[in-house]
């Protein structure tokens, strides 16, 4: 592996498969002895064991750990998180590979960190729990149709009631 080229030690970050190419992004890294949060995006090529970071054009994500991220038709969509000044965020955005540029997505649910998020068979992204900004745990579940770009609250996730 290619070493001396790499996102080097991270947590609260992100990472995706789309068509056998990794993308991680974000996270907080060490640098210079103190922690700092990131939005940068790197890709890792299977094919050639390397790491590449991507430049990308504005607009892009702000810096965040602690979202989510899945893969959808192609696509790394993020969302939510803790961002540089620790608000929790609520915004929603799609990586286009072929196209190297992020698009901000509009609506989403309200803002969360350590939640997760998966894909449904039909490509529905599905975000599930974490903590709010008071960091209370979340139960709701919010569901985001690729087709028609739109969310919609679905039942909440059952657990323990506080």
């Amino acid at each position: 592996l290619d070493i001396t080229n790499s996102p080097g030690a991270r947590h609260g970050h992100t990472m995706v498969n789309i068509n056998g190419t990794l993308y991680v992004f974000g996270g907080w890294v060490e640098q210079a002895k103190a922690t700092v949060i990131k939005n940068d995006l790197w890709e890792f090529e299977s094919q050639n064991l390397s790491w590449l970071e991507i430049s990308t054009p504005d607009p892009k994500p702000s810096a965040r750990g602690n979202h989510s991220a899945v893969a959808s038709n192609g696509k790394m969509y993020i969302f939510g998180g803790v961002g540089e000044d620790l608000s929790v965020l609520n915004d929603f955005w799609a990586y286009d590979p072929e196209t190297n540029s992020w698009e901000q997505k509009s609506g989403g649910p309200p803002g969360r960190s350590g939640h997760n998020s998966t894909t449904l068979s039909d490509g529905t992204v599905v975000v599930i729990g974490g903590f709010d900004e008071q960091y209370m745990p979340l139960t709701d579940v919010w569901i985001y149709d690729i087709t028609n770009e739109s969310w919609r609250q679905g039942a909440p996730f059952p657990g323990n009631e506080i």
